[in-house]
């Protein structure tokens, strides 16, 4: 998935942490990270809050790591 979305310049979305290590450690160049953080209590809005985040905030994913988590949003530059 990583080098896809690396290849195709493309964002990532992922409920992996380990990326957010990888990232920071190897600053790839990439359009951005999504890492979605929602405990199995809040899974019924993923998608909702997912679609809602990206439709207000898509463009400030671009070159940044974003944590997304019920009820709040962390976005932290990368590169």
């Amino acid at each position: 998935m990583l080098g896809v979305a690396v290849e195709e310049d493309r964002i990532l979305i992922t409920e992996d942490s380990d990326f957010g290590e990888w990232v920071f450690a190897h600053r790839e160049k990439m359009q951005g990270v999504l890492f979605i953080r929602f405990p199995g209590n809040a899974r019924s809005r993923l998608g909702e809050t997912v679609v809602l985040f990206i439709e207000k905030h898509g463009m400030d994913l671009v070159g940044n790591f974003t944590v997304l988590q019920p009820g709040r949003a962390r976005i932290r530059q990368y590169q």
